[in-house]
């Protein structure tokens, strides 16, 4: 349904005969690929500094600011729950736009809409790059406390897996609403999620 991006973490270790792992990888790099290199005589050890760093918020110029339209919104659903989502659209993007892509950006478990959106760097990066972010809202943990809220993720996590809720066909319901209101580009819908709402990315 949709393409998926999710929160990861990687790391790296040394290899040697007896760390060999099966399907373990290895990739050999030429001298060009590293900026610096430094030896002892006394030693047989070597280190070596990446010329470059990856960087995921590249696109994004450090003076990119959200100034951009906001709106928090609440729908009701076909199953009847009354549900919450925060809608991002950039300058460059009106209803007229034609082709426009679109993030559904998905909350960790017990976080909300107006977290995420704070702490990803997502309106930033659709200022800079011209595409809708949608943040859904999960289930309430705690009915009394809002903000701390749970995604179906199949097998995870909370109340709303325990519930059974079907946050599948919420996600369906607010492309849905919002391919009716903007130009859509069907082959550019994105999911991200950290946590529990990249489990829910995955699902999707």
């Amino acid at each position: 349904m949709l393409g998926a991006i999710s929160s990861c973490s990687t790391s790296a270790r040394p290899s040697d005969d007896s760390s060999a792992a099966i399907g373990s990888t290895s990739t050999t790099l030429a001298p060009s690929d590293f900026s610096a290199t430094s030896s002892s005589s006394s030693s047989s050890t070597s280190t070596t500094v990446p010329s470059s760093v990856y960087d995921p918020y590249d696109n994004a110029h450090p003076a990119t600011v959200a100034v951009g339209t906001v709106t928090d919104e609440w729908v009701t659903t076909p199953d009847g729950r009354r549900r919450h989502f925060r809608l991002y659209v950039p300058t460059g993007v009106a209803v007229s736009s034609e082709n426009v892509p679109l993030l559904v950006a998905l909350h960790g478990g017990l976080g909300s809409s107006e977290q995420f959106a704070a702490n990803s760097g997502f309106d930033e990066l659709a200022e800079a790059n011209g595409f809708l972010v949608v943040y859904p809202d999960g289930i309430r943990a705690i009915p009394e406390r809002p903000g701390l809220q749970t995604w179906n993720g199949g097998y995870c996590c909370g109340p709303a897996a325990d519930r059974n809720v079907d946050d599948v066909a919420y996600v369906r319901f607010l492309l849905d609403l919002l391919t009716a209101r903007f130009d859509i580009d069907p082959s550019r819908v994105f999911a991200a999620g950290h946590s529990n709402g990249a489990i829910m990315a995955y699902r999707l």
